[in-house]
């Protein structure tokens, strides 16, 4: 006995959907979480070239399984005109193999007013505009978020680190219990160690109880420009520019 096509098909349909929830396992696709820890801030300042590695040790304590350490380590450069070379890597084992973690790279040029952010698993890049940066206001000591959290901020002096004055502040905010859903309440601290002849930090030491404690290091290798040809785009990545179509001009020059 042969049924009509449409009957047929939604009866066949309905059997295999039935199958598909019934297999042990089976659930719609997740994205999944990605955690994304940002560095020392390094603004395109003319005049104060180095070349550094900055290494991010993330620490984070489990439900009775003592800590999980991730690191990464990234290469920054800046020369003299201001030209910012900066990484992106994933996190990986205490000692990580950076060119195997290494996700993105972005090369920002003051001169030319652009930002170049590239993927290495694509070999492909994007030019835009580079805006103006405007440094974001440092938050006044006192309570703030209606009164649920409340910072305090106190020196920590001065002292050598590489060769390089650097001052020390530490940062403690306090959070009333009910804020954002915590029982009980909670302290962050921020401890920061700038560099005013870099105009960066060397060292901030970030606490918090939801994320665990993340240390960033600054390792300065030279205080001098670096090799010109490290702040180009690599050879055989391609370059879209997405600036406006008036100031799109040739491709950037490639390092060979």
């Amino acid at each position: 006995m042969r049924c009509l096509l449409l009957p047929c098909t939604l009866l066949l349909a309905g059997v295999s959907i039935a199958s598909a929830q019934d297999s042990p396992g089976y659930h719609a696709p997740d994205s999944g979480s990605r955690t994304f820890i940002a560095g020392v801030d390094v603004k395109p300042t003319p005049g104060r070239p180095f070349t550094a590695s900055e290494g991010i040790t993330w620490t984070r304590p489990t439900d009775g399984a003592g800590n999980i350490t991730a690191h990464l380590e990234a290469k920054i450069m800046r020369d003299s005109d201001g030209r910012v070379y900066r990484e992106r890597h994933a996190f990986g084992s205490p000692n990580p193999d950076p060119e195997s973690t290494l996700q993105q790279f972005y090369v920002m040029d003051p001169v030319a007013h652009t930002v170049t952010t590239c993927i290495k698993a694509q070999r492909l890049c994007h030019m835009v505009l580079l805006g103006t940066r405007r440094a974001p206001p440092v938050p006044p000591v006192g309570p703030f978020n209606n009164g649920k959290e409340y910072l305090a901020r106190t020196p920590l002096g001065s002292q050598s680190q590489q060769d390089l004055r650097v001052t020390g502040t530490l940062e403690t905010v306090t959070i009333q219990a009910g804020t954002f859903g915590n029982d009980q309440t909670m302290t962050l601290t921020r401890e920061f160690w700038y560099s005013p002849d870099l105009q960066i930090n060397l060292s901030v030491v970030r606490k918090d109880p939801r994320t665990g404690t993340q240390e960033i290091r600054v390792t300065l290798g030279s205080r001098s420009d670096p090799d010109p040809a490290a702040l180009k785009i690599p050879a055989g990545y391609r370059v879209i520019d997405n600036r406006p179509a008036p100031l799109r001009v040739a491709p950037p020059e490639t390092a060979h």
